[in-house]
C-alpha cells in the first residue's frame, strides 16, 4: 500500500506552438487531467516563467510541482523583500527567511494537492471578475492569476434583482428552499436560458473587461482554460490530446455563446 504522502506520477503531453512570436509548450489534458493544475501550469509557460526541456513531448507531474513549488518561493521572497529592508538584525532576517520556508513547504502539502484534485470556486452572477472568496480564490491570488466567468446576469434579466449579488451556491440553495416561489423560478428560467454557463451579458463584459494582450484562466462548466485577448477577439486555449499533432489548430474564437466558434 503506498504511503499517504507519495506522491502520484502523472505524464503529459506537450505540444509547442508559437504565442506572440515565440515558441512555447503547453501541457495538453486527457479526458480526466488535472484542469486546475494544468491552467496554472499553461499559463505560467505561456508567460515563460515556467519552463519544460527544449522539444519535450512529455513532461511528468513532479516536473511541474517542482517548478510551480519553485515559482512560489519567487513569489513570496519577493513580496518579503520590502519587509525585509525594515529589518536591521541579521538575527530577525534569518528567522523571517526560516518562517518563509516553513511557508513554503506547507504549501507543498497542502496547495498542489488541491490543484490535481480540483478546485471549488464559487461564481456570483454579478460579474464576470467576481467570485466568493474561498480557498480556491486564494490559491490562484497566491500565484498571481486572474481568474474570469461568464456567467452573468444581464441589466434587463427578469432575474437581474435576485441573482445579482448571489453566488452559485446561494443560488442552488434559494432553488431547493423555495421551489416554485417566484425567486426560484426566476433564478431557474436564468440558468436555463444560459445553460451553456455563458450568457450573452457576459461575453460582452468579458471582452470589456480584458485588455489587449490579457491572458488569464476562465471558469466554465467546472473546467479551467487559459483565454487571451489578441487583436480584438478573445480565444480559448485547446489544450485537448486530440490537438497534439494540429500545429495550425491552437485556439477557439470566444464569441458565441452557443458554441458556433471557430477554431484557429
Amino acid at each position: 500500500m503506498a504511503s499517504k504522502n507519495s506522491e502520484v506520477v502523472t505524464k503529459h503531453r506537450v505540444k509547442w506552438m508559437d504565442f506572440m512570436g515565440r515558441t512555447r509548450p503547453i501541457c495538453l489534458q486527457d479526458e480526466n487531467g488535472p484542469c486546475p493544475l494544468l491552467a496554472i501550469v499553461n499559463y505560467l509557460l505561456l508567460k515563460g516563467k515556467l519552463k519544460i526541456p527544449a522539444h519535450a513531448r512529455q513532461v511528468n507531474s513532479t516536473h511541474l510541482h517542482k517548478g510551480l513549488s519553485k515559482y512560489l518561493s519567487e513569489i513570496i521572497l519577493k513580496k518579503k523583500e520590502k519587509e525585509f529592508e525594515q529589518i536591521q538584525d541579521e538575527a530577525v532576517i534569518a528567522e523571517k527567511k526560516e518562517e518563509i520556508t516553513d511557508l513554503i513547504e506547507q504549501y507543498k502539502v497542502d496547495v498542489l494537492p488541491k490543484l490535481v484534485n480540483g478546485l471549488d470556486v464559487n461564481l456570483v452572477f454579478g460579474g464576470v471578475d467576481k467570485f466568493a472568496f474561498n480557498r480556491a480564490i486564494e490559491i490562484l491570488n497566491l500565484f498571481e492569476i486572474r481568474l474570469f466567468h461568464g456567467w452573468v446576469v444581464g441589466p434587463d434579466d427578469p432575474a437581474k434583482a435576485v441573482l445579482e449579488n448571489l453566488s452559485y451556491d446561494e443560488a442552488v440553495t434559494t432553488l431547493i428552499e423555495k421551489r416554485g416561489e417566484v425567486e426560484a423560478n426566476l433564478i431557474q428560467d436564468f440558468m436555463d436560458m444560459n445553460a451553456t454557463q455563458l450568457s450573452t451579458q457576459g461575453l460582452a463584459k468579458l471582452y470589456e473587461a480584458l485588455e489587449e494582450g490579457d491572458l488569464v484562466i476562465f471558469f466554465r462548466n467546472n473546467h479551467f482554460s487559459n483565454v487571451l485577448k489578441h487583436n480584438g477577439l478573445i480565444y480559448l486555449l485547446l489544450t485537448g490530446e486530440a490537438y497534439e499533432y494540429e500545429p495550425s489548430v491552437g485556439w477557439e474564437i470566444l464569441n458565441d455563446v452557443t458554441g458556433a466558434t471557430e477554431m484557429v
